[in-house]
């Protein structure tokens, strides 16, 4: 029978176990401190080579069917706003991690996170059916790059829930930023509401 703990009230399982954990994790670490992995393990003294080299960009000119969603991709990341422009807060479509969060809020977390114009395009057959990726710069500089996944008849539009590799779009629109939009692209603070 389970009883409750007498230090909380209204918890009715004592967790025992978690410091057993500890202190077993906290052995297991001191042990391979004193008595470390034998020398004669071949150790990596370099880094390992990657197994994917960077293939051969070439710019191109998006098609019409490509330019209207590449449009309503640039139009769904100002309008949500993860660029310098102000966000339209009626629109604006949470993302996963931030249903529940004020508008307000949201729109000080993505300020100026991409750089407004499309860097690439991919057509996707995708866990929603075929559609569009539209692929925008981050402004932080990493070499990963945001998707905006979209239908096909550009009804749909979401932001894609995970970063995607520098080389992922089939088309690519323009070369790198390189940082050219910084000095427009310095994120405010995040302000927060003081409790009473």
């Amino acid at each position: 029978m389970l009883t409750p703990h007498p230090s909380r009230p209204g918890s009715m399982v004592t967790f025992v176990g978690l410091p057993a954990f500890l202190i077993l994790l906290t052995l297991v670490s001191v042990a391979l401190r004193v008595f470390p992995v034998s020398p004669s393990v071949p150790r990596p003294t370099t880094p390992p080579q990657a197994t994917l080299l960077p293939r051969a960009v070439t710019f191109v000119a998006a098609t019409p069917e490509e330019a209207r969603a590449i449009a309503a991709a640039e139009r769904f990341v100002a309008e949500n706003g993860y660029t310098a422009a102000p966000a339209n807060l009626h629109r604006m479509v949470p993302e996963l991690l931030q249903n529940g969060l004020p508008k307000p809020i949201i729109e000080q977390m993505r300020r100026a996170t991409l750089y407004p114009k499309a860097y690439g395009i991919s057509p996707e057959q995708g866990l929603h059916g075929p559609g569009w990726t539209v692929f925008f710069e981050f402004t932080r500089g990493s070499g990963t790059l945001a998707g905006v996944e979209m239908s096909p008849d550009l009804q749909r539009v979401w932001m894609s829930h995970y970063e995607m590799r520098g080389d992922a779009p089939a088309r690519v629109l323009r070369p790198r930023t390189q940082g050219q939009y910084a000095p427009v692209y310095s994120r405010p603070p995040i302000k927060t509401q003081s409790r009473p």
